[in-house]
Formats: C-alpha cells, structure tokens, sequence
C-alpha cells in the first residue's frame, strides 16, 4: 500500500463518484416513468445519509461531555461525517414538494377516507409535518455548527467547560429531534402501526453506522499520519511504541462492540414485544419482512449487523489489529445499508423489480455522492492540523 497518499484519496472520491453515476443511470433507466417510485427511493438514500451525519454529530457531543483517547483519535472522522449535514439537508428539502408520492396518509387526509383518529390525523398533516421539519433541521444546523466551533483537534475532548457543555446540551437536543424524525420520515411510511422504540433503533444505527466509518477510515489513514493521530490523543507521547496504537484500536473496537450490543438489544426488544403480543395492527410490519424474500435479507441483517462483528470482536487480537477491524467495520458498514433498506423498501405495497432496483440505485447515488463529500471535508480536516505530517510522509517515499 502506498503510505504517502491523503487521507483524503482522490481514489475514494472517484469511486465513490462512480458508484453514484451508476446509481443515477439505474434510477433513470427504471423510474423515469414512474415518479413515484424515483421520489420513494430518494427517500431511502437521504434518509440513510442523514442517519450517519447525526449520528457523528452524537458521537462528538459524548467524546466532547466524556473525554477519552478514543474520542481524540476518531474526531477528526466524526466531524467530516457532520461536516456532511448542510448538503444533506438540501437534500431534504425536494421531499417537501413530492409528500403525496411518498406517504399514503397525505392521500388519506385529503379524501378522508382512513380511520385515523382525530390526533393522528391532525399530527400526520402536511403543514405541521412540514413545520415540525424545519424545526428538525433547524436545532441540528444550530447544534452541529455549535460542536464543530468547540471541537478545535489542537485541544482533547472534554478538556473545556465549553466543549462539556456544548456536549450535554447537544445530546438534549439531538435524541429527541432525531427520534421523532424518524417516526415522521420513516414510520409514518406505514402510519397505521406504531412503535415507541423504532426512533431508538433507527438512531443507533446511525451511531454504530459512523463509528464504524471513523474506524475503517482510521485504519485506512497512511501509517505516519496515523501515528501523528494517535500521539495527539496520548496524554504522553511514546516515540515508537505500538502499544499506544493498538490500545487505542482496542478501545474503538470495544466501543463499536458495545454500540452493536446496543443496536441490537433495541432492535430485538421491538421484535420481541410486537411478534409476542401477536396483535395484527403491529405483527404486520414483520410479516411484510419476513416473506416474500425479504427473510433472506432479514438473515443477512442479523449475520452482518450482530453475529459476524459480535464473535469476531470478542477477540482481543482482532481489536488491536488495525486491519482485521477494518474488516469488521466495513462488514457493519454494509450491514447498515442492508438493514436501511429492509427497513425501508417493503412499506411501498406492492413492491416489483422496478422498485427494489431503484431504491438499490438511490442508495448508490445518495450514498456515493456522501461519501465523496465526506472524503473531501476529512481530507480538508486532516490536512489543515496534520499537514506536517503528510508532508513528511510524501518526502520519506521520495526518498
């Protein structure tokens, strides 16, 4: 591997800017004559991008209220998945013009045809729907602005009155906007069922989903840069001791251990609640996941985002090794994705071919065009606090 290449890679952007120009030639291809199924797939792809960027945004308000090595060393990754958050929500906005296509309550509102109650029908209204988005995007533009300006990479998490207040008062503000976007955006898609927790499950995805990110893109950070990072969040410095390395990789792996345990524990309370009362208002969102074919991407869920990391990680070994921790976080990675969009995809009945292919081709997109914006605000942050050492890395392979 070549160890004098950014961190920031002009390869990462370009085949991140391929995958999304692929998944832009899917949905044309398969959804130019049916808007809806465009404007339902757009949903998903922001939808899972706007997840992580909050979930970072967490990730930085608990390493800036607790401190920590771990906090130090993955910082620099939290803040360019936030970073990412204003061009997402632009991203939101177009939704707002395209309500009727996605969320079937809209229809049901205007012909008073369903039986939702009088609350429900009132909350589930476009203009308070929208309000309350505006509100969402608000808080979040306010709160991120917020960390990134008490997040300076020269100072150590938690090593200010500031940067702990600017986390405590964060964290009031993130979860419970974030979880009662989640019920407006993603379970409103089915606005007849209702689960307390989903917001809970949704936004732990997103928190596993950006530090496992943070981890894969520490491992892949040239060798020389990567110790510049890890020597900035020892309290002491050791010239050329491995051990300070793989401790802290140690730490990130047990933090991403327990944010899974965490994922799933929520995860498998909702099920275990809902399939147990055996109610047919509830039960029916797992049946539509769990026929059809959809069982077999429900095991792939549970194999990619719980069994595999899980008895992988319970090794010291593979904690403290940098590259089979990698491949464990992009295993969760791809397991995010996965989960997304067998969360997603089948509350649009009926779902046909054309559906499935453009939700997978939305999520390329969306996901691509994130993930280049993502490498391009690393590479900006890593080379304005670390730029001394790029430099003497470039000059060593000269050499």
């Amino acid at each position: 591997m070549d160890d004098s290449r950014e961190p920031t890679t002009y390869r990462r952007m370009g085949l991140s800017l391929l995958a999304g120009a692929l998944g832009v030639g899917i949905c044309i291809a398969l959804a130019s004559h049916r808007p809806a199924i465009l404007w339902r797939a757009y949903l998903l792809g922001v939808v899972s991008c706007w997840l992580v960027s909050m979930g970072a945004a967490g990730l930085i308000a608990i390493g800036n209220l607790t401190g920590g090595k771990w906090a130090a060393a993955a910082r620099p990754y939290y803040l360019a998945s936030m970073k990412t958050l204003p061009v997402v929500a632009a991203l939101l906005v177009p939704l707002a013009f395209a309500l009727a296509q996605i969320y079937p309550w809209t229809q049901a509102n205007s012909t008073g045809g369903e039986s939702f109650s009088a609350a429900k029908a009132d909350y589930l209204s476009p203009p308070f729907f929208l309000a309350r988005a505006a509100a969402y995007l608000i808080v979040w533009l306010f709160v991120t602005r917020w960390l990134a300006s008490v997040s300076r990479l020269e100072l150590l998490p938690g090593s200010t009155l500031e940067m702990r207040r600017a986390g405590a008062l964060s964290l009031v503000l993130l979860v419970p906007t974030v979880t009662f976007a989640a019920f407006d955006w993603v379970m409103s898609l089915e606005p007849h069922w209702y689960s307390s927790i989903f917001g809970a499950v949704l936004t732990a995805g997103g928190v596993v989903a950006a530090h496992a990110l943070a981890v894969y893109g520490l491992a892949r950070t040239p060798a020389r840069l990567r110790r510049a990072i890890v020597d900035a969040a020892a309290e002491e410095v050791v010239e050329g001791d491995e051990k300070q390395v793989a401790g802290l990789f140690g730490d990130l792996g047990n933090l991403l251990l327990a944010f899974i345990m965490v994922w799933t524990y929520f995860s498998f309370s909702q099920f275990l609640i809902i399939w147990s009362g055996n109610l047919p208002s509830e039960i029916a969102w797992y049946e539509r996941r769990l026929d059809g074919g959809w069982q077999f991407a429900a095991l792939g869920v549970v194999a990619l985002c719980f069994v595999m990391p899980f008895f992988i990680l319970l090794s010291r070994d593979v904690k403290q090794n940098i590259w089979p921790l990698a491949v464990v976080a992009m295993i969760v990675l791809v397991g995010y994705g996965l989960n997304m969009y067998w969360t997603v995809v089948p509350a649009f009945q009926p779902v046909n071919t054309e559906e499935l292919l453009a939700s997978a081709g939305a999520m390329l997109t969306l996901g691509g065009l994130w993930s280049a914006l993502n490498a391009w605000q690393l590479g900006r942050l890593l080379r304005t606090h670390f730029g001394g050492a790029i430099d003497r890395s470039r000059g060593q392979e000269r050499c």
